[in-house]
């Protein structure tokens, strides 16, 4: 009785030891996944901006200076917010306003943004680069003129987040991978086992996350 008592005891704490492997050895993977994700996301927001910078030098050198200036200022804020998994809403926004007024450096008044989030939210948690992500997106596959303007509203409802523009298709040489978009919704299941909603009526796009409490 004592020798069986002594293996039932030892077979748990084998199992219990296993288990905690297991759990470490989920939590690497899931790690490195979530790292590959987000090293996947600078090189895409990086060649945007680089292209954003290439077609400015053609059309305005002083004006690409400038823009070349703000954009390794705003780089560089980014970068350090990078060590962060998650960042407030408040602090997403604020990045997401800096990126549109560097854009606004090229499309002046052909791009129009407005976000309205309530301040409730604002210590609310989204995934690094999130709303961001969404944003930019708008702007690289939507043409825009000063008579027909892109506008792009970040609205909320209740704790649901939502990144709206309406469309209008932009030529581009290569169809659109959506990487930013199956990225955003991989991070957002890896971090809090949740889904993103995507929305097109075929004249509004919009895409709807969800502002998580720390």
């Amino acid at each position: 009785m004592v020798y069986i008592i002594s293996v039932v005891i030892l077979l748990n704490r084998t199992k219990k030891k296993l288990d905690i492997e297991n759990e470490h050895l989920k939590f690497a993977n899931l790690q490195s996944r979530y790292e590959l994700l987000v090293n996947q996301l600078n090189p895409h927001f990086l060649f945007n901006a680089i292209g954003t910078a290439k077609a400015l030098i053609r059309k305005d050198p002083a004006i690409a200076d400038e823009y070349l200036v703000k954009l390794s200022s705003f780089l560089r804020l980014g970068l350090e917010n990078k060590r962060f998994d998650t960042i407030t809403v408040a602090e997403e926004l604020a990045l997401c306003k800096d990126y549109i007024s560097l854009q606004q450096m090229r499309f002046d008044t052909a791009l129009q943004f407005d976000a309205q989030i309530d301040k409730k939210f604002s210590d609310y948690y989204v995934p690094y680069f999130a709303i961001l992500i969404l944003v930019e997106n708008a702007v690289k596959h939507n043409a825009m003129t000063e008579e027909e303007p892109l506008r792009i509203a970040v609205t909320n409802n209740d704790t649901m987040l939502q990144v709206t523009n309406n469309i209008q298709p932009r030529f581009l040489l290569e169809a659109s991978s959506r990487t930013g978009l199956q990225n955003l919704e991989e991070r957002y299941r890896l971090l809090y086992n949740e889904t993103i909603t995507v929305d097109n009526d075929g004249e509004t796009f919009s895409v709807s996350i969800k502002m998580i409490r720390k």
